[in-house]
């Protein structure tokens, strides 16, 4: 974080990623001191079984990230036959 930065504004990147290989990215942020903010999105992608699939933050998130029993990272997927 850049030095005279507060620590209760911020930025998140989150990333899909599946195989190795990111398929999309998803950023929130603020700039307003205690504002809280978030993101959402959507990526279509085909997987097989045995495929690892997950979601991980970018680089190290600026200010404060917390995560409780309302918040966090989540992942959903849907089989079409």
């Amino acid at each position: 974080m850049a030095e005279g930065t507060p620590q209760n504004v911020g930025e998140v990147i989150t990333e899909l990623v599946v195989n190795s290989e990111v398929r999309g990215r998803a950023q929130t942020d603020t700039e307003v001191t205690y504002d809280d903010d978030q993101a959402t999105g959507f990526v279509i992608v085909h997987i097989n079984q045995g495929d690892l699939v997950f979601i991980r933050s970018h680089d190290v998130p600026q200010g404060n990230l917390q995560v409780n029993y309302k918040g966090g990272w989540t992942f959903s997927g849907w089989q079409i036959a």
